[in-house]
This record gives structure tokens, C-alpha cells and sequence, in this order.
């Protein structure tokens, strides 16, 4: 009997695990060990012979093997015999560390590394001895082979796909072609009570059980940025969909389940609707929850129609509730080709994103973009700026930093300049909005790092910081608050400048020449960015103000804007002020009605007598009057704020308004055209 062992894992299993965290406070769900299953009802379906002489087990345990007398009896008491460790950016750390262990305490066991962070190449090798083979491309299927090999008696090192060190050289076996790869999970049939009583057994001490699971598998593209843009990749395999209905059929059984379908390309083809519409028709209760998956880059008429029916239907969806989804990267075509991401009628597919979310006030969606791209530039990052800005695409996702992943088509071809750097995050991403990660939190079980790419031909780190911050608080003041907009309308109508005008200005202001621009606040959170990005800090050591924590990078703009509003709106006056090109003296009674109407931590004017800067902004009359403003706020008490923002919950920032009729002898008339002359 071959012991088989798998040992991966996952995101939750580092915020969860050991936490003692009670089931009310968890900010994510625990998953089922997907890997485990798949490869497992993989072996059992495609080799059911030599099943019969196999025994599995896994294990998703954050804490190291070394550290753990409990796993470490069980892993001696009953030695695999083959392990498969699942390699991850946010556990490659501690799976590299258990991987020692195991070839300390078993050293006759075969240890094989997969997934997207096992690199085949003489370096990794040559740094983690204790792995005998990498297995890039189908790894479901090369695993499979690696398996009967070992009970057949073959050489493993014979399989397609395999990669190993011999006499201090990589060898890499000739790729295993996807053909001989078929997708064909289906464990909640054939391994029903197994799952089952997981399930079970992870509800008695977590809030929620996250279910992952594929329909299709691989990706029609090339992009530089994604660990299947390589050819291993290219054919897309396609699961029966029948097994997906007797998924959600079994899922819908129990509660408090979050679905996660992880495919590259949601909506890519058409029976994605059928597989949305058949699980809204059976999940009546609304058991089951929806995890936003990964949208299709170019069918966007499929995935408009899938937001649609979730949106429209009783379906609750874990994490942020988007309305509408766009896969855009960048909007500079030269940069798009350099990155293989196929360019494909970006802006037909803008102009339909827009007419889908025309009646939105507040923008709720999700556009993809990464900073950080190979080819991009600080003058071609602002350009994508303004086009985002003017079509009104900025929106509550910050963008993505250019990740690198090893056997992507950027690290396996070597024909693109860049630079990477290593840069921890102190805990992983929770649904909410996260400002501050707190003093007191034992962060060391949650860390970990990225690989982001630091520089390449054309951008240095310094600018894709600038460029992050840009974009983050460009997208605050625009998409999520709307606070630009009556500076805007103002700018438009009555000095002839436009939305270009304003971001040129912008992105003057905060281009790494000009720090002296910039607000001390802003140009030290810079420099703590920056310090991070590029590994001078290894974490991010930006201090929030009222000294709880340590900022976080995604919503610092965000956290700024509100909590040192002055400094903030006296950039943004200056910003407006180059728009125009000279100084406006009427421009200062706007920003002072921006500041009434904008959300303060602490705040205590919330009503007041005045014209309203809104109307006057977009000239709907010559003649304005005063009116009693009354603005109510969710939440203003700074240390009621402070305690949401520690349990990483929304702040609700825009009020309910109300106004009233004053006394007719304090009204004051003001005649627009007189006033704006004088004030000039």
C-alpha cells in the first residue's frame, strides 16, 4: 500500500489555523483542501486499479511540521510515501520548511513540488535538496503518472513533465501535452462521505467552508503576467457540466457555503449562464454563497449577463458586490502587446461597460488594472489614468502591482528587461475594507510575500508607487465619493477646462520631480511605500495617525484623504488652481463647501446655512439662495471610528442630505455672473 500524502496550503488556513478566532469575528471562510480532492478523485478515476493500493492523506496546517508535535506524530506514526507539496507565493515559505522535515524524518519518501511558486530550475533545486522532482504544465495528470510509476516500478524520473537535478544540471523532461489532461473532478460522487464529514467536522469551528472547484481549466492567452500564459496552457479543457450540477445539487445541501469557481476566464463560453441559472434555480434557501470569480477578459456580453442574473437574483456574494466587471490591464495598446494580453475592441467593450452602468451614482464594479507592466511609463500610466478618469471607470478595486510568477511567459523567455523585489504583507487580504493592521496582532503565522516586479526598461519603482497612489486616490475622490465632481462641473463651466486639464495637473503634482508639491503626509507615505516595495523595509511602516498600526498600502490614499482632510483639500486647491491657471478666490468657497459636505473622522459641523456649491457648480440658474443644510453621517465619533476600522468594517462616507427654507429676511440672493467677476 503506496501512502500518499498532499501538503498545501491555503490563504485562510494562515488567517484561521491556531487563531482561536471566535466564529463571529472570522473575516473569511476556511476551503476544503481542493487540491487534495482533485488529485485524489483524478488518480481514482484515471487509474482505478492501482487505486486500490493507495492510501491518502493531507494536511493544510500553517504551522511548520517542526513546530508541530501533533502533525509530526501522525506523519511518523503512518510515513508517505510519496508527498506532494502545493507551492504558493503566500506558503512557499512554510511548505520549503516541511519539506526539510520530511526528507529529515522520511528520507526514502519521493517529495514532488507543484503549482505556480515550484520553479524548475538549478537554483530551486539546488536550494531545497530535500524536493526530487518539479512537475510544470498539467500537473493533475503528470502527478497521476508520477504515482502509477512508483507502483509499477518505472523510473519517475521517465514522465513527461517531471524536472529534476542530476549531476548538479537541471533536466526537464519534454512537456506532457494537455490533450492527455482531460478535467474530470467529480469528488463530491465519488468521494461523498469523506467530504462530508469534512464539511462537517470544519463548521463546528469556522463561520464559513469555502468550495473551490473548476469548469474550465487552462487559458486561450498569452499574457506575461499569469502563470497559464505559457503554451503549457493554451488548450482550455473543459469539465462535463453535468458534474458541476451535481456539485451545486450537493452543496445546497448544507449552510453557510461559499462557492468558488477559480477558472481564468468566467463567462468565456455560453454555458457559464446555464451553470449561473441553474444555481440560482437550486439554491432557493440561499444556502450557498457566490465568490466573485475571475471574469473573461473579451466576452463580456456573457459576463455582463452572469453579473446581471447574480445581482438580480437572491444571491449572496462573499466579499465586495460588484455590478459590473471590465478586464482591462491598460488601455495603451503597445503595452497591451508587449504583455501578450490580446487587445480586442477595449474601447466597444468601455462604451458597453458604460451603458450597463449608467443609472449608478457610485461606482460598485471592478476594472482590472496592473501598474507595474512591462512597456508602461510615468507618461503612459497617466494617460491610462485620464482615460480611466474620463470614462468614468475608476471605482472601489484598487489596481493590481505586476506580480512575478516563475514559469510565466516573462520569466521563461528572457526577452523583457525587468527587476523584481520582495515585499511582505503582514496578513492576507479580508473581505472589508482594511486600513490598518493593528498593534498587539501576531501577525507571524498570517505573512507573506510577493515577488513584484521593481523596474524595467521604462519604469522605476518610485513612479509605479506614485503611480499606485495616483490611481487608489484618483479612484476615491472620483468613483467612490463623487467628491471631484462639483469641482469639475466648476472648472468646465466657468473657465472652459476639461476632465484632461485636471488629471494633467494631477499627475504633475504628484510626478516624482515634483515631491516639493505634494503635502508632507503624502510625500512621506510615499517614501514608506517606496521603502517597502523595494525591500529596504520588510514591511510596510507607514504609522496611521492616531498611532494604533501600521497603514496598508491598498487604502492609504483613502485613509489619507479622510483623516488629514486639510492637507488633502489644500493640494487638491492647488491642483484645481493649475487647472485653471491662475488663482480663483471663488474656487476657496467651494473647496469650504466640499469640506462640509465631505466625511471627518471627529467632525462636528454638520449643519449650516449656505448656497448650494453643487447647483451653482453645474449653472442651473443665475440666481442662487441660501438654504439650512443638514447632512447626516452613518458615523462621526473618531473613536467609533477607529473601532470599525480595526474590525476591518465599511465606513459609511457619503451622508443623507436635507435642506429647509430660511427666514426671508437673512436671504441673500446672489447673482452668479456679478459674483464670480468680483471674485476672480
Amino acid at each position: 500500500m503506496h501512502h500518499i500524502h498532499i501538503d498545501s496550503i491555503n490563504v485562510d488556513s494562515l488567517a484561521l489555523v491556531h487563531g482561536n478566532i471566535p466564529k463571529k469575528d472570522q473575516k473569511t471562510g476556511k476551503r476544503l483542501p481542493f487540491f487534495y480532492f482533485w488529485v485524489k478523485d483524478h488518480f481514482y478515476q484515471r487509474s482505478p486499479a492501482n487505486f486500490k493500493k493507495t492510501a491518502w492523506s493531507f494536511s493544510d496546517d500553517p504551522k511548520p511540521i517542526e513546530s508541530n508535535p501533533e502533525l509530526q506524530q501522525k506523519l511518523i506514526k503512518d510515513k508517505p510515501d510519496i508527498i506532494g507539496l502545493g507551492v504558493y507565493g503566500w506558503n512557499i515559505d512554510i511548505v520549503l520548511k516541511n519539506a526539510e522535515w520530511y526528507r529529515k524524518n522520511n528520507p526514502n519518501a519521493l517529495i514532488i513540488a507543484g503549482g505556480p511558486s515550484a520553479e524548475a530550475t538549478k537554483e530551486f533545486l539546488s536550494k531545497n535538496p530535500a524536493i526530487d522532482l518539479v512537475i510544470l504544465g498539467p500537473g493533475i495528470e503528470i502527478f497521476r503518472r508520477v504515482i502509477d510509476a512508483c507502483i509499477d516500478g518505472v523510473p519517475v524520473r521517465d514522465v513527461e513533465g517531471v524536472s529534476y537535478l542530476k549531476n548538479h544540471e537541471i533536466v526537464r523532461n519534454k512537456p506532457l501535452p494537455r490533450k492527455h489532461d482531460p478535467l474530470l473532478i467529480n469528488f463530491v460522487e465519488n468521494f461523498r462521505e469523506e467530504v462530508t464529514d469534512l464539511i462537517n467536522s470544519y463548521h463546528e469551528k469556522y463561520k464559513d467552508v469555502i468550495f473551490q472547484s473548476y469548469f474550465l481549466h487552462g487559458c486561450p492567452y498569452s499574457c506575461s503576467f499569469c502563470e497559464q500564459g505559457t503554451s503549457l496552457w493554451t488548450k482550455v479543457n473543459r469539465r462535463p457540466i453535468e458534474y458541476m450540477y451535481k456539485e451545486i445539487d450537493f452543496l445546497v445541501q448544507f449552510k453557510n457555503i461559499d462557492y468558488e469557481i477559480i477558472d481564468q476566464n468566467f463567462g468565456i463560453v455560453k454555458e457559464y449562464i446555464d451553470l449561473v441559472k441553474y444555481f440560482i434555480a437550486k439554491n432557493v434557501d440561499n444556502n450557498v454563497s457566490f465568490v466573485n470569480p475571475t471574469m473573461a477578459k473579451n466576452n463580456i456580453d456573457n459576463v455582463f449577463e452572469i453579473i446581471e442574473l447574480i445581482n438580480s437574483s437572491s444571491i449572496t456574494q462573499a466579499g465586495l458586490v460588484r455590478y459590473s466587471y471590465l478586464a482591462l490591464q491598460d488601455t495603451n495598446p503597445d503595452v497591451l502587446k508587449l504583455n501578450g494580453r490580446p487587445m480586442s475592441n477595449e474601447f466597444e467593450k468601455i462604451e458597453k461597460f458604460k451603458e450597463v452602468t449608467k443609472h449608478q451614482r457610485y461606482n460598485l464594479n471592478q476594472v482590472d488594472v496592473i501598474v507595474g507592466l512591462p512597456g508602461q511609463s510615468y507618461e503612459t500610466l497617466s494617460n491610462t489614468l485620464y482615460e480611466l478618469f474620463h470614462h468614468d471607470l475608476l471605482s472601489q478595486r484598487p489596481p493590481n502591482l505586476y506580480r512575478v510568477i516563475p514559469n510565466s511567459p516573462l520569466t521563461d523567455d528572457n526577452k523583457i528587461y525587468y527587476e523584481t523585489g520582495e515585499a511582505w504583507h503582514r496578513m492576507i487580504a479580508v473581505s472589508g475594507m482594511k486600513y490598518i493592521e493593528l498593534d498587539g496582532v501576531d501577525y507571524t503565522s498570517t505573512q507573506n510575500r510577493n515577488n513584484y516586479l521593481i523596474r524595467s526598461d521604462t519604469l522605476n519603482p518610485t513612479e509605479i508607487m506614485t503611480a499606485y497612489y495616483m490611481f487608489v486616490l484618483l479612484s476615491h475622490v472620483s468613483g467612490m465619493t463623487r467628491w471631484i465632481d462639483t469641482p469639475l462641473k466648476y472648472l468646465k463651466n466657468y473657465h472652459g477646462k476639461t476632465d484632461e486639464d485636471f488629471v494633467k495637473s494631477f499627475t504633475k503634482f504628484f510626478n516624482p520631480d515634483n515631491r516639493h508639491l505634494l503635502p508632507d503626509c503624502v510625500a512621506k507615505d510615499l517614501d514608506a511605500m517606496c521603502r517597502w516595495f523595494t525591500g529596504k523595509d520588510k514591511f510596510l511602516m507607514r504609522r496611521d495617525n492616531d498611532d494604533i498600526g501600521f497603514l496598508v498600502h491598498e487604502n492609504m490614499p483613502r485613509y489619507r484623504f479622510h483623516f488629514n482632510y486639510d492637507e488633502m483639500s489644500d493640494l487638491f486647491h492647488r491642483i484645481l488652481s493649475d487647472t485653471i491657471g491662475k488663482d480663483d478666490v471663488l474656487l476657496r468657497d467651494f473647496m469650504k463647501w466640499q469640506r462640509f459636505m465631505t466625511f471627518l473622522p471627529g467632525k462636528e459641523k454638520t449643519s449650516g446655512i449656505s448656497y448650494n456649491y453643487d447647483d451653482i457648480a453645474g449653472k442651473k440658474s443665475d440666481v442662487y439662495y441660501l438654504s439650512n443644510f443638514d447632512l447626516k453621517f452613518d458615523l462621526l465619533d473618531r473613536d467609533s471610528v477607529l473601532e470599525k476600522l480595526k474590525h476591518h468594517e465599511h465606513l459609511h462616507l457619503i451622508p443623507e442630505i436635507s435642506w429647509t427654507e430660511i427666514d426671508a429676511g437673512l436671504q441673500q440672493p446672489l447673482h452668479i455672473a456679478k459674483h464670480h467677476e468680483s471674485r476672480v
